[in-house]
């Protein structure tokens, strides 16, 4: 039985010479080319208020360092179920072009989602798409703000690739 491993063992080494090196194992191997989900296309952090079921306004980016531009948002539906409110939104989002890509002064994006706000924890989740077909996704906390308005942030993420498949068994 040790004869086969030993002729395997042989015969990947053969094939590494072969290759003139060896790959390199340990800590310092690159990673797989394969199952690897690619970083976010773009993600703005955001802060907004405005009444749950309507419309929020605010901003993009980080209020320390001044807004990297401007959100709106309009409620197209909202639903409450017991705890969980379901939305549908447009958001539209205005904000300086990509240095590199530079199309206009100010480049705007407008994307439907859909998603629910858990109203005992204050936890946003929306997924939706822009008219482009990019995959736009919302994770955020909500805060009563007393008086019927609320106080939203998070992040803003726009992803143009697919999610990767589950694994088939």
């Amino acid at each position: 039985m040790r004869t086969p491993c030993c002729w395997a063992l042989a015969g990947l080494c053969i094939a590494l010479a072969a290759c003139g090196e060896a790959p390199p194992l340990g800590p310092d191997a690159p990673e797989p080319a394969f199952g690897i989900q690619p970083e976010p296309f773009r993600v703005f952090a955001f802060q907004a208020a405005g009444r749950l079921d309507g419309r929020w306004s605010g901003f993009l980016g980080d209020p320390a360092a001044g807004p990297a531009g401007d959100l709106a948002v309009q409620a197209m539906r909202a639903e409450k179920r017991g705890a969980t409110l379901y939305l549908v939104q447009s958001w539209t989002l205005a904000f300086p072009p990509d240095p590199i890509h530079p199309p206009d002064p100010v480049e705007t994006v407008t994307a439907t989602l859909h998603g629910t706000i858990n109203l005992e924890t204050g936890a946003l989740v929306m997924n939706g798409k822009t008219a482009d077909g990019d995959i736009v996704k919302v994770r955020g906390q909500v805060v009563d703000g007393g008086s019927g308005g609320f106080s939203i942030g998070g992040d803003v993420m726009f992803n143009p690739q697919p999610e990767p498949p589950g694994h088939v068994r």
